[in-house]
């Protein structure tokens, strides 16, 4: 298996349409000078396998033809979350990756009927075989990332089911720098901070 990357806290914000100067590139003159543009008009397109808790985060990323499983390790009481990669595995992942993913979706397969199929694509076609629609959720993605010193800031947009949102993340292994980064932004207009599954859950109702 992988080596296991550090936790990292992070807080998302989503919304149906975010304040302009969150937006890429108005959100530079609200960062430091230092903070560093990463990558703009970054497209993707990522198959979330959805369980029947939000505290995992299971998915097919189609650009790193990868499967992908996070886990939410702690919520701070400022709505903080701390999530663990448990494994970004290019494809073909090994059996007891499949073993652990197909178990965490009880889905009714064996690991050994995986072990073949190298492309993202491939595996979202054979998995509909044994998951409802409901819990294969297609997201695709227009991002753009700045990052300094420890700290990664997303801006994006993301579509799934024709619904469309606006997203802003704060992260970091450091929760300290998150809120540092958080007070610089001044989100309150954001509302709540939420997580990528909730949504997914809340727009499938599952």
């Amino acid at each position: 298996m992988n080596p296991r990357t550090p936790d990292t806290w992070e807080c998302r914000y989503v919304a149906r349409e975010l304040p302009e100067r969150f937006l890429h590139p108005a959100i530079s003159s609200v960062l430091r000078t230092d903070y560093e543009l990463l990558a703009s008009e970054l497209c993707e397109t990522d198959d979330y396998l959805l369980a029947r808790t939000a505290e995992l985060n299971i998915k097919i990323r189609h650009r790193s033809n990868s499967l992908k499983l996070k886990s939410l390790r702690a919520i701070a009481p400022d709505r903080l979350e701390c999530w663990r990669t448990d494994f970004d595995q290019k494809l073909p992942a090994p059996s007891r990756m499949w073993r652990e993913t197909l178990r965490l979706l009880e889905c009714d397969s064996e690991p050994m009927d995986w072990l073949h199929v190298r492309c993202a694509e491939g595996i979202v076609k054979s998995l509909r075989r044994y998951l409802p629609d409901r819990r294969i959720v297609r997201v695709d993605k227009l991002r753009a990332l700045y990052g300094e010193a420890g700290v990664r800031i997303e801006v994006a947009q993301f579509a799934v089911g024709g619904q469309h949102f606006g997203t802003l993340c704060v992260e970091s292994e450091d929760p300290a720098r998150v809120r540092e980064v958080l007070a610089r932004l001044a989100t309150v207009e954001l509302g709540r901070p939420c997580n990528y599954i909730e949504v997914l859950h809340e727009s499938t109702r599952y």
